[in-house]
C-alpha cells in the first residue's frame, strides 16, 4: 500500500524522485477503483421460501459492506411478503427437493451457464438439492470460492439405499466445495464423524447460524396482547385458550405423526388447549392421508395452510411451541422462539441440541418418543411459572450467542478470508467415499 506521506515529502527537484512520485500517483487513482469494484457473491438455494426466511437483512448487510449479491432460487419469490425488501439481483432456475435426474441435468447446465455469465468470487449454496447442483456448477465454472453449507441432515431419517445416495451426495458436494460451513457444531461433528468431509474442511462460525435472529424485531416486549389477540382471532383461537404451536413445513421428517399422537392425548386432559399449526403441507412429502385428514378436521386445531412473514406476532399468539423433529441443521425456529421468550419443547437431535439447553432455556426428548413428548409438553402446559422461567432464560441465551449482527459480521469476516487465501490447497486433501453412513446415536448423546 502507498505511503502517502513520504510520496508528499519526496524533493520536487528530483527529476528520479518526481517520476516515482508521478508513478505512485497513478497507481494510487487506480487503487480506490479498483476497491470498490463490488466483490460478487452467488447464493443458490432450491426454494426463494430460503432466502426470504434467512437472507433478506443479511444480503442488505453485505450489499452495504460493498458486494453486489446474486440470488439463484426457483421461481416464485415474488409470492412472498417482503421480497421488494431483498436487494438481491435474482436469477430463477427451476429446482426440485427431491431427486429427478432429468430436471437436476437441466438445472445444472442453467446455473453453469448463469455463473459463468456473472463470474462470481463466492458461491455460497444452501439446501442439499442446491448444494449438489451449485458446487458442480460452480467447479465447472472455476469459481475460485466454493462454499457448500451444511444446513439440515436429511441423511439421518432416511434408510437404504435412500440413506447410501445421500451419502455418496454429501460427500461429493463436500469434495467440490473450497469450504464446508455447518451451521452448529453438532452438524459438524457429524459430518466429520460419518467421514462425509474431512474436519480441515468443515467449519462452524462462532456458536452457529448463517443469518441470526434479529432480537429488536423478535422483542416480547414489542409483541403484546394486541398482536397475541390479532392472531388468534384471525384463525378463530379462543382468547383465553392455552395454545401449543407447531411452526414448519408438516411434513414426515418434522415428527407431525409424532405430534398428531401426543395431541389426541393433551387435548384430552387440557379442555382449554389449541394446537397452532402455523405452516403447510408439501406434495413433495407428503404425510400419510388419514393423518392429514385428522389435522384439518379437529375443531382444535388450527392450520394456516401457507407461509407467513409476521412471525413476532405469531409466537406472541402461542404459549408453548413444540419441534418434535427427526433432524435439523440448527433449528431457526428454536432460536426465534428463544427471542420472544416463549418455552419449547423440541428433539436431542443435532441442530436442536445447539439451540436449547435441556431444562434451562426449553426442553428436550428423544425423536419418535410420544409419550416423552407428550410428558415435556404437559409440563409446561400445567405450568405458567415454568413457561416464564424457561422463556426468560431461552431468550437471555439466543441475545448472547446467535444475534443478527454478530453473526453477519461473522460471515463477512469468512468471506473476506477465503477471498485472500489461496483455495487450491483444499483440492490436495485426500477424501474417501464413505462406505455407508454409521450409527450416530453415541454422537447425540455426547451433544445432549
Amino acid at each position: 500500500m502507498t505511503n502517502f506521506a513520504h510520496m508528499d515529502a519526496a524533493p520536487p527537484s528530483a527529476k528520479k524522485s518526481a517520476e516515482v512520485s508521478t508513478a505512485s500517483r497513478r497507481e494510487d487513482t487506480r487503487e480506490p477503483a479498483a476497491a470498490s469494484k463490488p466483490t460478487k457473491l452467488v447464493v443458490i438455494a432450491t426454494v426463494p421460501e430460503t432466502v426470504m426466511s434467512f437472507l433478506v437483512n443479511q444480503v442488505q448487510f453485505l450489499t452495504g459492506e460493498g458486494f453486489e449479491v446474486h440470488t439463484i432460487t426457483s421461481p416464485g419469490i415474488e409470492n412472498f411478503p417482503g421480497h421488494k425488501e431483498l436487494m438481491s439481483v435474482r436469477h430463477e432456475v427451476p429446482m426440485t427437493r427431491a431427486i429427478n435426474p432429468f430436471a437436476d441435468a437441466v438445472a445444472l447446465v442453467k446455473i453453469w451457464r448463469l455463473l459463468r455469465k456473472i463470474r462470481p468470487s463466492i458461491v455460497q449454496t444452501r439446501t442439499p438439492k442446491a448444494g449438489l447442483l451449485g458446487m458442480i456448477a460452480a467447479r465447472l465454472a472455476h469459481v475460485p470460492v466454493r462454499i457448500y453449507t451444511v444446513e439440515g441432515l436429511p441423511i439421518i431419517s432416511q434408510r437404504p439405499p435412500v440413506r447410501a445416495v445421500l451419502a455418496i451426495t454429501e460427500w461429493l458436494s463436500c469434495r467440490l466445495a473450497t469450504q464446508v460451513i455447518c451451521v452448529s457444531r453438532s452438524v459438524r461433528r457429524f459430518m466429520i464423524a460419518n467421514r462425509l468431509c474431512p474436519s480441515g474442511k468443515a467449519r462452524t462460525l462462532g456458536s452457529g447460524h448463517l443469518s441470526g435472529v434479529d432480537a429488536e424485531r423478535f422483542d416480547p416486549g414489542a409483541h403484546g396482547a394486541a398482536d397475541r389477540s390479532r392472531i388468534r382471532n384471525a384463525y378463530g383461537i379462543p382468547g383465553g385458550a392455552l395454545v401449543v404451536g407447531y411452526i414448519g413445513r408438516l411434513v414426515p421428517d418434522k415428527g407431525i405423526a409424532e405430534l398428531a399422537s401426543s395431541w389426541e392425548t393433551l387435548r384430552a386432559e387440557f379442555p382449554q388447549a389449541h394446537l397452532f399449526l402455523c405452516g403447510y403441507f408439501e406434495p413433495v412429502h407428503p404425510v400419510a392421508r388419514r393423518l392429514a385428514a385428522k389435522l384439518t378436521s379437529d375443531p382444535r386445531i388450527h392450520l394456516t395452510g401457507r407461509w407467513l412473514n409476521d412471525m413476532p406476532a405469531v409466537y406472541a399468539a402461542i404459549d408453548v411451541c413444540v419441534l418434535p423433529t427427526y433432524r435439523e441443521g440448527l433449528s431457526t425456529v428454536a432460536l426465534e422462539t428463544a427471542a420472544m421468550g416463549v418455552p419449547i419443547v423440541a428433539t436431542r437431535v443435532p441442530g436442536c441440541v445447539d439451540a436449547i439447553r435441556n431444562g434451562i432455556t426449553g426442553l428436550l426428548v428423544e425423536p419418535r418418543d410420544v409419550d416423552a413428548l407428550t410428558s415435556a409438553v404437559r409440563r409446561l402446559l400445567q405450568s405458567q411459572e415454568l413457561r416464564a422461567t424457561l422463556g426468560r432464560a431461552a431468550r437471555e441465551f439466543v441475545s448472547r450467542r446467535f444475534s443478527e449482527p454478530t453473526t453477519s459480521r461473522l460471515v463477512l469476516n469468512e468471506y473476506l478470508r477465503l477471498i485472500e487465501t489461496p483455495q487450491d490447497r483444499h483440492s490436495t486433501q485426500r477424501q474417501r467415499p464413505s462406505p455407508g453412513v454409521p450409527a450416530h446415536a453415541e454422537m447425540l448423546r455426547r451433544d445432549a
